[in-house]
């Protein structure tokens, strides 16, 4: 499994394949008894640089720290304003509601004054009707209705009544128009609250993301500078000993030409010799490159000028190799306990859980947005089996690279002392002229090609252990990932 996060992209370095780490119990740490003296005398100089002091500056200046910082700012701004927007939109659903229980108690007391109004009419009719009787008794039912009419339409009482009456329903009607007004209204602001606290949610997960980041950077920076750092060493390392190369086939080339002319050497030998100069003095050229060209990268990452003179203390090696971790169920659940992605997979379970709980309170229990809800949550769940498994197989490969790297530093090491005892023999045979200066010059550059080779040997083992113990706490290495591949 793949555990890059979207974070900004790296830039690029011109960097060879060489091999590069820190003792595995710190980051920056030296084994002190070895070189506390000689980091001393590194700091007081102003252009020598430590791995601890380089990576004291780095974490002070670099702009990927930086960028965390700013956004997690600016999130914390936009929460706020989100939070604010909350509340007015929650201070305007209280005052229509308001307005809404005012209009609901104005319809009461309208109803009760339409009732009273109606029978104050109901009783000035009945007045009009009875006199009307007492004086034509004889009139008939239709006769008696129709005279009635007639005096409501003069009569001062009833037609007051009656205009009230008329007032009344207008307000009746206009509180009623009101009411589904802010019923509407209502409605629009929870669905704006809803919104709200949907943004409020995602603010909330994306400051979670955010911070993890950042957390992960600080441990990831110093990983970084070790690798830019280690593979610094090693170039120069290898710079040297591609010039002293360089400066033995010079000599082999002006003997070899010496001897082409006596007739002790052919053509041929000559000018393999003349390629193999070519050929190291291209290798020279592309280690020196990539050289200034990490040296830039550090400058960078440690805010200064890009050119500046960058003058680093070698950093000693391990020396040897630890017992490697062994797979067991224990570090499997250590690594999945502390494993950002499946949290987050959790977290999007229970949102979506939150959400479909939410449109069952409202009755909507056929809704299509729910059967999605569904769907995703059966999809995370599938993403943490997938996530799982593929921390488990990260595990067994992280576990295996400490113990293959660790089996080949101890190689190398064995190999280094080898080297030396020969190279010892070389120097008593050409002090007493069994092999030529030349023959020396040439041992003594087999020798420090072992002890490159054991450097980076010791600087692949280191790195291995340290990317084994950042996956055990769940830090992100995606950011190294890209230097690393370089």
């Amino acid at each position: 499994m793949n555990h890059q996060k979207h974070r900004p992209q790296a830039a690029a370095l011109l960097l060879l394949p060489f091999l590069l780490s820190a003792p595995a119990s710190a980051l920056a740490a030296e084994p002190p008894e070895q070189t506390a003296a000689v980091t001393e005398a590194a700091v007081q100089k102003e252009d020598t640089y430590t791995l601890a002091r380089i990576i004291q500056q780095v974490q002070q200046h670099n702009r990927i720290g930086q960028q965390y910082q700013l956004n997690l700012k600016l999130l914390d701004e936009s929460y706020t304003k989100a939070k604010n927007t909350r509340k007015d939109v929650q201070s305007t659903l209280n005052s229509v509601y308001d307005q809404e229980n005012d209009a609901y108690n104005s319809l009461g007391t309208v109803g009760k004054n339409q009732s009273s109004v109606q029978q104050g009419m109901q009783a000035v009719q009945q007045q009009i009707t009875a006199a009307i009787q007492a004086k034509n008794p004889d009139l008939s039912s239709a006769q008696l209705q129709e005279a009635v009419q007639n005096e409501l339409k003069t009569n001062s009482s009833y037609l007051a009544l009656q205009a009230q009456m008329t007032a009344l329903t207008g307000m009746e009607s206009q509180l009623n128009s009101g009411i589904s007004t802010a019923e509407n209204a209502i409605d629009q602001l929870w669905d704006g609250l809803d919104e709200v606290d949907t943004t409020l949610r995602t603010l909330e997960n994306t400051q979670d993301d955010v911070a993890k980041s950042q957390t992960d950077w600080d441990e990831e920076v110093k990983l970084v500078t070790n690798l830019l750092v280690r593979k610094t060493i090693t170039m120069e390392h290898s710079q040297d000993l591609l010039e002293q190369k360089a400066a033995l086939l010079q000599k082999q080339y002006a003997v070899s030409v010496k001897q082409e002319e006596i007739g002790l050497a052919v053509p041929v030998n000559t000018k393999d010799i003349q390629l193999s100069i070519e050929e190291t003095a291209t290798q020279l050229e592309q280690v020196t490159d990539g050289i200034q060209l990490l040296k830039r990268q550090l400058n960078d990452m440690m805010g200064r000028s890009l050119d500046a003179p960058l003058q680093i203390e070698p950093v000693p090696e391990l020396g040897y190799v630890s017992i490697a971790p062994s797979y067991s169920a224990d570090l499997l659940k250590q690594a999945r306990e502390n494993d950002y992605t499946l949290k987050t997979l959790q977290r999007d379970i229970d949102n979506y859980k939150e959400d479909a709980q939410d449109l069952k309170d409202e009755g909507k229990f056929e809704s299509d947005t729910l059967k999605i809800y569904d769907l995703n949550i059966e999809l995370s769940k599938v993403s943490i089996q997938n996530e799982e498994a593929a921390l488990d197989n990260d595990l067994k490969k992280l576990i295996d690279a400490v113990k293959v790297s660790g089996q080949t530093y101890q190689e190398k090491l064995d190999a280094y002392q080898n080297a030396a005892v020969k190279y010892q023999q070389n120097e008593k045979y050409a002090e007493v002229g069994l092999i030529s200066p030349l023959a020396l010059q040439a041992a003594g550059l087999e020798y420090e090609q072992s002890a490159l080779s054991r450097q980076q040997a010791a600087y692949d083992y280191a790195l291995a252990k340290l990317e084994y113990e950042a996956f055990l706490k769940g830090v992100d290495l995606s950011i190294y990932e890209q230097y690393k591949g370089l």
